[in-house]
């Protein structure tokens, strides 16, 4: 089982209880307004992302989430050990990115509407290091995944750069959307 790596005050890019919004009913619809407002909460948290969680609670078998992020924020490279995840694009385009033990970029995938001829549904094993970039304003999105979640199955990458360094970000996010 991996284990959180600790982080010494650091900043990994990893939710706060602020980012999130829970819908505890059985039977969910999530409308265009809903989603007007998610985008809004994003734009307005200053980790730039904001979700709601379809699941009940972290003890949840199956972990549901729409999740909006703008093109300025920053997920550390994180994975799972023993986990699918899949992501059903709903609004806009970005690139789930895969990266070896090392952080070198091994593959990139877009995410777009049909239309466009991009991936609209994208499920993978989250044993490999990843992350998801927006490459519009905003990008929601849904994320499926095998619960109940605990936070120690969650590992971040020591080689991605700490969220409270922007400048470091900008030019790490910058290096991953230039390669080839």
């Amino acid at each position: 089982m991996y284990k959180g790596r600790e982080t010494k005050g650091r900043s990994l890019g990893e939710w706060n209880m602020s980012e999130v919004m829970s819908m505890p009913e059985n039977f969910i619809q999530i409308t265009s307004k809903q989603l007007r407002d998610l985008q809004q909460r994003a734009s307005d948290d200053p980790k730039r992302r904001a979700r709601i969680c379809l699941h009940k609670d972290h003890r949840d078998r199956l972990q549901e989430m729409v999740i909006a992020i703008c093109k300025d924020s920053y997920i550390c490279p994180h994975r799972q050990i023993d986990k699918l995840k899949t992501y059903k694009l709903v609004v806009g385009n970005m690139l789930v990115v895969f990266f070896n033990e090392s952080g070198i970029v091994e593959q990139k995938i877009e995410m777009g509407s049909i239309e466009e001829g991009k991936t609209a549904v994208f499920r993978f094993s989250s044993h490999r290091w990843h992350t998801v970039i927006s490459l519009t304003e905003i990008t929601i999105y849904m994320e499926t995944i095998a619960g109940p979640y605990s936070r120690e199955e969650t590992e971040f990458a020591s080689w991605g750069p700490d969220a409270g360094e922007p400048e470091v970000v900008e030019q790490y996010l910058d290096k991953i959307l230039d390669w080839r």
